[in-house]
């Protein structure tokens, strides 16, 4: 049994799941999950924590998305996830790891939750900066 977790990083906010199901080349067949329910309308955003499961014959593969700037897993990157990266860094909230964590990393130096991943995300919300 392989139990190692295989992340789908670098999504953009705001990706739908038909948006996503055609930037997956596979000749398999893809079903996207929150938690364990299967989620089938196309027009639903990718969130971080989502499951991607991707069956071809025999073999299955499940990965993890991973939305940048998406620490709540809403799909989107706004003000809370701002607020949720400003409060992880001073300390006050513990539940950002994983996935969620990985999110944080909008520089892309695997350098996750830093001070510059905090500023590029407001300039970046501000409309200063584009991810």
């Amino acid at each position: 049994i392989n139990n190692e977790i295989h992340y789908l990083e670098n999504i953009n906010p705001d990706t739908t799941i038909e948006e996503l199901e055609k930037n997956i080349e596979t000749n398999g067949t893809i079903k996207i999950y929150r938690g364990t329910e299967e989620i089938n309308k196309k027009d639903t955003y990718i969130e971080t924590g989502m499951k991607i499961e991707i069956t071809k014959g025999e073999e299955k593969e499940e990965i993890i998305a991973v939305v940048t700037g998406d620490l709540n897993g809403d799909g989107i990157m706004d003000d809370i996830d701002v607020l949720k990266l400003a409060r992880y860094k001073a300390g006050l909230d513990k539940n950002l790891q994983g996935e969620y964590l990985m999110a944080s990393d909008l520089i892309k130096d695997e350098n996750y939750a830093d001070d510059a991943d905090l500023l590029k995300m407001v300039r970046v919300l501000v409309k200063l900066d584009n991810l």
